[in-house]
């Protein structure tokens, strides 16, 4: 098994670090924690408009450029 780790491990690096791939998986990354976070929201009762209203998930990388042009991952809708 240890064998077997090490030999994957770089394999499995590079994997995830291609481009390609993390445009893949981004959105629905986002998504995930956008929903993560409004579930908690809700538990604290803290979602609604006199509150947070959206969430918007920004990764570290995309810091770099115009985040108030990132659109919110969840809006609340009333």
């Amino acid at each position: 098994m240890a064998e077997l780790e090490k030999s994957i491990t770089p394999t499995l690096k590079l994997y995830a670090r291609d481009k390609r791939h993390m445009d893949v998986v981004r959105e629905e990354c986002r998504k995930t924690v956008a929903q993560f976070v409004r579930d908690w929201l809700l538990k604290e009762k803290q979602w609604r408009t006199d509150r947070f209203h959206a969430i918007k998930v920004i990764f570290a990388d995309e810091m770099e450029g115009n985040v108030e042009s990132i659109e919110p991952s969840i809006e609340l809708n009333e």
